[in-house]
């Protein structure tokens, strides 16, 4: 059985060699500035964003269609800036 779970609208972030799945929780670097963008809208509303991994981790700039058909909608717990302009994010799926 499938079943098509829609989340609404929510910031995107393209996951470059990375999956998180449900109930995992994870730390990562978010640097694109795409991905800093999607991150601040999700913590200005309710901390949840779309995480999708990309179908290839070589695409700087990856557009819907490099993206693989599922993700995992995460709350995001921390964010904390690290040197240059990255910045580290703690976020568990739901």
């Amino acid at each position: 059985m499938t079943e098509t779970i829609y989340a609404g609208t929510m910031p995107i972030l393209a996951l470059r060699g990375l999956a998180v799945f449900p109930e995992q929780t994870v730390h990562f670097d978010v640097g694109r500035t795409k991905s800093v963008r999607a991150l601040e809208a999700a913590m200005k509303a309710d901390q949840h964003i779309l995480l999708i991994p990309q179908k290839d981790i070589l695409v700087d700039d990856p557009k819907l269609a490099d993206l693989c058909s599922m993700g995992v909608i995460a709350h995001v717990k921390q964010v904390l800036k690290t040197q240059g302009e990255n910045l580290r994010i703690l976020v568990t799926g739901m």
